[in-house]
């Protein structure tokens, strides 16, 4: 067949997701002494974040949270605790990012879970635990691609840093719910992780490890083990301390993450806040998330090279060809719509153009994919590290639709 032309650089390169889990935090709240002498009643509440257009598992109806004591290790009376998922909350990107051309939906849903628990008070306090597999995938300041599982830490304080828990108690600072952070790739940018205290503790911020759990072949962890937890697998340069490179820095006193944006990805980054209280630190509560960078889009008539010829070619399409448009639109709805049934794909952007743009995920990557195509005489393009996209123009007729949906299908 006569091959189909992919034409046009595209602009814009965030991976998207096969796997769910793009971040998460637990963090409790002191309600008030227990029923029995020496004890203390929290309310622990674990938040989980899902990209909405994930193709991976939806947020887990239930989960299981372990607690233990932190000097022996030895899990509390009832852990792990079964806990149902009570509700979840839907947080979009909002406004314009001028940087950035076809800004993507950005959207995640935030799962709550809690419960409430009492725990005799002791010296060093207690560990909270959550894991559960798999992170997003293709996460840039990773070395390993897929399957990089995730535990989420609380920290309860004991008497070594409270003194008398009968009069001194705490709770967790909370970091503030914001909508997902996107960015564009070597520019500077500001972004504000802040969080606020119930106490009036004085909070300090730092870049600190994501830790990784559970396992393609076992992603639900039902008894979650006691501490130390493996770090994620950092690589390509990045660290736990330099997430994003040693350009990107967070201000240990406000909280504020800013520098010069790395390259078009996603990135795991985990802050941890120190709450500090009559000179000391108490406690640390800890977060992590994906902060996602784009390419930059192209200034017309700057940054855009031999605009003229462009321009041109608009003229004449728009002088000749309005009709045809919609014609090339409902080729790209068909490729889409058979490019969705397959194996390979993961989130797909809507189709309202000329043009199919897709996650590959599992058996293939994206260059493969397309050597693949190209060899049976289908043109493609990878746009990033995740993402593949076609485009049908005035060349390209009904009967080379089907006959691309045909190989595509056999692929």
């Amino acid at each position: 067949m006569k091959k189909l032309l992919v034409i046009f650089f595209i602009c814009s390169a965030v991976p998207s997701f096969a796997r769910h889990i793009t971040g998460g935090e637990i963090f409790y709240e002191y309600l008030g002494p227990g029923a029995a002498a020496g004890t203390s009643q929290y309310k622990i509440t674990l938040r989980l974040f899902r990209d909405c257009f994930s193709s991976g598992a939806q947020l887990d109806p239930t989960v299981n949270i372990g607690i233990f004591d932190k000097l022996s290790g030895t899990p509390v009376s009832g852990s792990p605790f079964t806990v149902s998922l009570d509700h979840i909350q839907t947080i979009q990107k909002s406004g314009n990012i001028p940087c950035i051309i076809n800004p993507p939906q950005v959207c995640y849903q935030v799962g709550f879970y809690y419960f409430t628990v009492t725990l005799p008070n002791n010296q060093m306090g207690y560990w909270i635990s959550f894991q559960r597999c798999c992170r997003v995938d293709n996460i840039t300041n990773l070395s390993v691609a897929i399957g990089v599982g995730a535990t989420y830490v609380g920290s309860i304080a004991g008497s070594h840093t409270l003194g008398n828990m009968t009069s001194n108690h705490n709770s967790s600072p909370q970091f503030y719910l914001r909508d997902t952070a996107l960015v564009c790739q070597n520019r500077n940018f500001t972004l504000d992780f802040s969080a606020s205290d119930p106490d009036g503790d004085l909070l300090t911020y730092e870049f600190c490890e994501a830790y990784t759990g559970g396992s393609e072949g076992s992603p639900v962890v039902t008894n979650p083990p006691p501490p130390p937890y493996a770090p994620v697998p950092y690589g390509n340069g990045y660290s736990a301390s330099a997430p994003m490179g040693p350009a990107v820095t967070i201000n240990p006193t406000t909280g504020i993450i800013s520098g010069i944006a790395p390259a078009a990805g996603s990135y795991v980054i985990t802050v941890c806040i120190n709450e500090w209280r009559n000179g000391n630190v108490i406690n640390t509560h800890r977060k992590d998330f994906i902060l996602k960078a784009r390419r930059i889009r192209k200034i017309f008539g700057g940054g855009m090279r031999q605009a003229g010829y462009l321009a041109a070619a608009g003229i004449y399409a728009l002088d000749n060809n309005i009709e045809r448009l919609a014609e090339d639109h409902v080729h790209a709805k068909l490729l889409g719509e058979a490019i969705a049934k397959k194996d390979f794909t993961g989130e797909m952007l809507p189709v309202k153009t000329n043009i199919v743009i897709f996650e590959v995920k599992g058996r293939f990557v994206p260059k493969e994919l397309a050597a693949i195509l190209k060899e049976k005489g289908v043109l493609s393009i990878a746009i990033s590290p995740t993402q593949v996209r076609f485009v049908t123009h005035l060349d390209v007729s009904k009967t080379m639709i089907e006959e691309a949906i045909h190989i595509i299908e056999q692929v």
